[in-house]
């Protein structure tokens, strides 16, 4: 009957509801909530005393049908489970619209013994005026001592096709998080071989000398496949994980992952049900919840806006709240899921190539461009499926901010098409320059007009170049700046590399863009004693890369938008990184090791 056959309930599991997890311990109200009585965690699932009762309106336990209706062929389930002792079921139906629907309450068990119940119902019973399917969830009231063993969502329909998995993290001197994510996944395996058939972790530290844990998890256990290399950036790292599935895994999926992530691997059941019954290739990713705020959801994907920045979706919501849950009661559109959880079909992925070498910050939504351009494959955040991670908020170093924008002005070059996303017009870029300057961020200012320079060299000059020597060269910049703050135009002149040509405005006027003509200053010329720093020499180096990018973006955008995919085929990569120098370390990779591009060609 295959992985997904529950031969105690006799029917195909869709989404297990989790009764017992991992994350109990730190965020135990996100799986169910006690309404009234007593209630007890048991070894295997959850004891509910005489007249108590217990709810799963939530975001983890929910049942959502519009992602199901609109993704696959399932429309009859079954909610399924096996108790001993009896109670009664009440479930429910949220709409878009706003309403609670009560579906029915249903006996189930019986007392003192252990039984298995069926309650059935389809998704497209629902109203025009309900405005979708919505979401199902359900209260379990105990009549006498009842305890749960097990609840699932279930169908009678076998999936079409039987997804599998091969997992990619690339890891970067988080020894203590990719450690305990390698044991989740190694127990996880044990019991679900046939979901899980490889594991690939790239560190990016050159070597797992530090990482004694997981050498002892692939010496003995063949599909976990340790790859060392240098800092290449998590592009570098999840682009080699990628590669290799592509080589030698015969999974049909690939899964990117983060290092600093938590995992409950059983979530990793929902994805595979979901991606065996979908009934096209699609994209399919997790939500963040937040490590420091472990109920609370960061983010269940996200959009861009027209000018290439992120709108996240599903943010801040707590998933132990029964109001919070609605706001999943229709399907939440996404451009991307970024690769903290991401599912990509490695079907498609072996016809469009790996993702750009732009070392890290978007990589992963312009590989989600990228299958929606070439192959029409869609995103979809599916909620319900989870990791945590570490919040983003102090991630804020100038050098960050560098990558945000000059991948951003790539991303936006390759896909922008004037209508839904396009590349930012030089006033934007000089009067967010001017809100830096003002606030006295001098070296955010800096990081982004070295962005401006860099992206205008052109997609060879990035994506032909070793990130790792890009980076090493950019940190030294910045380090050169802060020891010689009062060398910000010097630096920037040189990586200018001369003049910058003029360039005249638009309606033929002959004025240029010039940090004095930001409407953030009001639109006039303004003194030193006004504006602290409207007198220096930074401002003429900073307009010089703002004329720079006045006259360059149009032709640069084209030769991005020609050239990047070809620089980013597994030949590209292989030739530029990956070589018999770049030895993986566990016998899983030694036995089947990967060869250089000449003489074990790869299709693009």
């Amino acid at each position: 009957m295959g992985p997904f056959w529950d031969a105690e309930l006799e029917r195909y599991t869709l989404q297990p509801v989790l009764i017992r997890s991992v994350a109990e311990t730190f965020a135990p109200d996100i799986f169910f909530r006690t309404l009234e009585g007593w209630v007890s965690r048991t070894e295997n699932g959850i004891k509910l005393g005489a007249g108590s009762k217990i709810g799963f309106n939530n975001y983890v336990n929910s049942f959502y049908a519009a992602y199901w209706l609109k993704h696959t062929n399932v429309s009859a389930i079954s909610l399924s489970g096996s108790v001993v002792g009896n109670g009664i079921l009440h479930l429910f139906k949220s709409t878009p619209s706003g309403k609670t629907i009560k579906i029915g309450s249903y006996p189930v068990g019986l007392a003192d013994e252990a039984s298995t119940f069926h309650i059935h119902f389809d998704l497209y019973g629902f109203l025009p005026t309900d405005g979708g399917p919505g979401r199902y969830f359900f209260d379990l009231e105990a009549v006498d001592t009842l305890e749960i063993e097990k609840i699932s969502f279930t169908t009678f329909v076998p999936p079409p096709r039987n997804a599998t998995f091969s997992l990619g993290i690339c890891t970067y001197q988080k020894e203590d998080y990719v450690t305990n994510i390698g044991m989740m996944l190694e127990k996880y395996m044990n019991k679900r071989e046939q979901v899980l058939s490889d594991v690939y972790i790239v560190n990016n530290d050159k070597n797992f000398d530090k990482l004694p844990v997981l050498k002892d998890i692939a010496w003995r256990d063949k599909r976990f496949h340790l790859i060392a290399q240098g800092n290449i950036g998590g592009a570098g790292g999840f682009s080699r994980t990628l590669q290799e599935s592509l080589s030698e895994s015969s999974s049909t999926h690939h899964i990117f992952m983060d290092d600093d992530a938590f995992i409950d691997a059983n979530v990793l059941d929902r994805l595979h049900a979901f991606m065996s019954y979908a009934r096209e290739d699609i994209i399919v990713g997790g939500h963040m919840m937040d490590m420091k705020r472990p109920n609370i959801v960061y983010e269940g994907g996200a959009k861009l806006d027209y000018w290439g920045f992120l709108e996240k979706v599903g943010d801040n919501l707590d998933a132990s709240s029964h109001l919070d849950a609605t706001y999943y009661d229709k399907l939440r559109e996404v451009d991307y899921n970024a690769w903290w959880f991401a599912c990509v079909p490695k079907s498609v992925a072996a016809q469009i190539g790996l993702p750009l070498n732009i070392f890290i910050r978007g990589d992963d939504f312009e590989y989600g461009l990228r299958m929606r351009a070439k192959k029409g494959i869609k995103t979809v955040s599916l909620p319900g499926l989870f990791v945590w991670h570490e919040p983003f908020e102090g991630k804020t170093a100038a050098w960050l901010e560098y990558y945000n924008w000059r991948n951003r002005f790539i991303i936006c070059s390759i896909y922008g098409d004037g209508e839904t996303l396009t590349i930012q017009p030089v006033e934007m870029l000089r009067d967010i320059i001017v809100d830096h300057l003002e606030g006295k961020r001098d070296e955010i200012a800096f990081v982004m007009c070295l962005a401006i320079v860099d992206f205008l060299a052109g997609p060879e000059a990035i994506l032909q170049a070793d990130a790792e020597a890009l980076h090493v060269d950019l940190r030294k910049t910045l380090a050169a700046l802060k020891v010689r703050p009062w060398s910000f135009a010097e630096l920037l002149f040189a990586r200018i590399g001369g003049e910058a040509p003029r360039a005249e405005s638009s309606d033929g006027s002959g004025q240029v863009i010039d940090l004095r003509r930001s409407p953030r200053l009001g639109g006039r010329k303004r003194t030193m004693d006004e504006v602290h720093w409207i007198e220096s020499d930074l401002v003429p180096a900073i307009d010089a890369a703002l004329k720079l990018y006045e006259s360059k973006v149009g032709q640069a955008t084209q030769v991005w938008k020609d050239l990047a995919h070809s620089l980013s085929t597994r030949d590209a990569w292989t030739a530029l990184y990956w070589n018999e120098d770049a030895a993986p370390v566990s016998p899983a990779i030694q036995e089947t090791a990967f060869l250089a591009a000449e003489t074990s060609p790869q299709p693009a």
